[in-house]
């Protein structure tokens, strides 16, 4: 008896299997996003959500520490270097001596760089003529 091969769309393994539903959302609520648990996955975000209706999940809960975790291990992944999460305001002003000042350009040069590319290139807010310009514009 031959086998026959089923053409067209199918459904995904989510959407058809409870436990692999279930499965994809514990993942999706460990990871605090439907996008990263479909990369990690192999599949897309609107098949989870999807199979997440249709088995009456809902939708996971939001995990703000494992997105910031992501971001952070991402940062490192394409600088080399550990990102420096940004600091509480209420901790700097209550700590103004423990923080070392950052390295701050002289008075007159431009906070900014113009792209390596394009040396003669400057971002336009930062010349004063154009500023001028733009504030007598308003």
């Amino acid at each position: 008896m031959r086998r026959r091969r089923r053409l067209g769309w199918q459904p995904s393994r989510f959407l058809a299997d409870r436990a692999e539903a279930e499965r994809a959302f514990r993942l999706a609520e460990r990871l605090g996003s439907v996008n990263a648990a479909a990369q990690e996955l192999g599949t897309t975000w609107p098949s989870l959500r999807k199979a997440f209706g249709r088995h009456g999940l809902g939708m996971p809960a939001r995990n703000p520490q494992a997105v910031r975790q992501r971001a952070v291990d991402a940062a490192r992944q394409r600088t080399g270097q550990p990102s420096m999460p940004p600091l509480d305001p209420m901790f700097v002003a209550l700590n103004p001596d423990v923080l070392p000042d950052r390295p701050r350009p002289p008075a007159g040069q431009p906070t900014c760089q113009p792209p390596a590319d394009r040396p003669d290139r400057v971002d336009r807010i930062h010349q004063p003529q154009e500023r001028e310009v733009i504030a007598d514009a308003r």
